[in-house]
C-alpha cells in the first residue's frame, strides 16, 4: 500500500474535509494533512464561501480561515456523524500522506 494518498474533492466536500481534518487535528492529536494542505483548503473555503453550500457550514468562523485555525470548535460542536466519518477517513488514508486535489487551482 502506498503511503501517499490524493484526496480529490468537489466544492460539496470541502466543508466536510474542512471539519473532519480540524476534529482529528484539535481533539485526537492527528494531523491528516501537512500545514500547507490545510492552508490550501482554508484558502479555498474562503475564496468560495458564498458558493458552497453543506448542513455543518455553519460551525465555521470564515474570518478564521484567514489564519488556518479551527481551535475555536469544541469537541462537542461537532457532530456525531462527523466524528465517525473523521474517524472512517483517518483509518482509511493514514496520516500525514494525504494531498487534497481540488477542482480550482
Amino acid at each position: 500500500m502506498s503511503l501517499f494518498y490524493k484526496y480529490h474533492l468537489g466544492d460539496h466536500n470541502l466543508v466536510q474535509a474542512y471539519l473532519m481534518s480540524c476534529y482529528l487535528y484539535e481533539h485526537e492529536a492527528q494531523n491528516v494533512l501537512e500545514d500547507h494542505e490545510f492552508d490550501k483548503l482554508c484558502t479555498r473555503i474562503y475564496l468560495d464561501w458564498e458558493e458552497i453550500s453543506h448542513p455543518h457550514k455553519w460551525l465555521i468562523d470564515r474570518e478564521s480561515l484567514t489564519t488556518a485555525t479551527a481551535s475555536y470548535l469544541r469537541r462537542e460542536d461537532f457532530p456525531a456523524r462527523l466524528i465517525g466519518a473523521a474517524k472512517a477517513w483517518l483509518k482509511e488514508f493514514p496520516a500525514p500522506f494525504i494531498t487534497i486535489v481540488t477542482n480550482k487551482g
